[in-house]
């Protein structure tokens, strides 16, 4: 489950997360800052989840249907979009009828102009409307579009996890220590694997 990768991974995320959560008190934006493959994106599932989620009773369960079409991308409420590959809208972002989340991956690549309307939307949130913002790099990032976010640091993948990751997909033994000790992003295990 990936709760628990990000509470043994990323344990601030998980305590601000379960905190939020229990308190009822979701920020209408977060900000996931930290290197790339860092389980910004995995973090951002498991919040929206946290929303939607059937059991509604803190951190979502990640078993019941709404979680898993969540996973699966298919939950109508939630937009990913990323920066990297599209323009970040504002459009989008305005039509706030019920509950939304809008996962915003990789936002340092996003225009000025597209970071000027994020920072509308964040200056005027919309009743029922959570953004969740990732980057790799924060210092791309308008200040004041920082400053209007709830900020939560990610630091980088122990060598343990990326050991037990590279031995999952394949990796042979003395292979996986090296791999673990030089790949920082668990994305790139995979081109390990053969």
């Amino acid at each position: 489950m990936r709760k628990d990768e990000l509470q043994q991974q990323q344990p601030l995320f998980y305590h601000a997360l379960e905190n939020a959560c229990m308190n009822h008190r979701v920020a209408n934006a977060y900000l996931l800052s930290g290197p790339h493959g860092t389980l910004k994106h995995e973090a951002a599932l498991l919040l929206t989840k946290s929303i939607f989620c059937e059991q509604h009773q803190g951190v979502a369960c990640e078993e019941c249907n709404t979680c898993r079409r969540v996973e699966e991308g298919l939950y109508a409420d939630m937009v990913l979009l990323d920066g990297s590959k599209s323009a970040i809208s504002k459009t989008a972002l305005e039509d706030g009828d019920g509950s939304r989340v809008y996962i915003l991956e990789n936002v340092e690549n996003a225009s000025i102009s597209a970071q000027n309307s994020m920072l509308k939307f964040l200056e005027e949130p919309a009743s029922g409307v959570v953004a969740i913002l990732t980057t790799d790099n924060i210092d791309r990032i308008l200040p004041t579009i920082v400053s209007r976010c709830t900020l939560i640091p990610f630091s980088p993948l122990s060598e343990d996890y990326l050991l037990s990751k590279a031995k999952e997909v394949g990796v042979q033994d003395v292979d996986a220590y090296f791999i673990s000790h030089l790949v920082k992003d668990i994305n790139q295990m995979n081109e390990y694997a053969d």
